[in-house]
């Protein structure tokens, strides 16, 4: 945790109001280090996403709306290209809204603001009372 506080920090004393939104970008562009950071950037974002996007996609499949025209009573994908063009489909709207997005710092900025809340305050609630769904009682005082 002290990694994450300490190189912005460093970073922000060392080129001040210059400084860019990916810190890597202030490194000087002509040795091999800048070159691998950047691959490496690169490789964890493209494994990064998809790791990131599982999660909301089976949520999806997975809802009510969906479950019986995807899958049937055992499981089994019973529609795979609907399946499919609904996961291309989730890929090219938020393609497009990278896209439109003047700068990726602000899009990151919205996001944070829009879904933080429920991920700070009310998501704890909600796994809290489904963790002990049938166990919380009454407390005496």
């Amino acid at each position: 945790v002290a990694l994450y506080f300490l190189f912005p920090a460093i970073s922000y004393i060392s080129l001040g109001e210059s400084l860019p939104e990916i810190v890597f970008f202030s490194l000087p562009h002509n040795n091999m280090f800048y070159l691998m950071v950047q691959v490496l950037y690169v490789i964890s974002a493209l494994l990064g996403y998809p790791v990131q996007l599982f999660p909301a996609i089976r949520i999806l499949e997975n809802s009510k709306m969906l479950r019986y025209t995807l899958f049937d009573e055992k499981g089994k994908s019973k529609n795979p290209i609907l399946r499919y063009s609904l996961r291309f489909g989730i890929i090219c709207l938020m393609l497009m809204i990278v896209y439109t997005a003047k700068s990726f710092h602000l899009f990151v900025n919205l996001l944070g603001s829009c879904v933080f809340t429920y991920i700070g305050f009310i998501l704890p609630i909600l796994m809290y009372n489904k963790y002990f769904e049938g166990k919380i009682a009454e407390s005496k005082l």
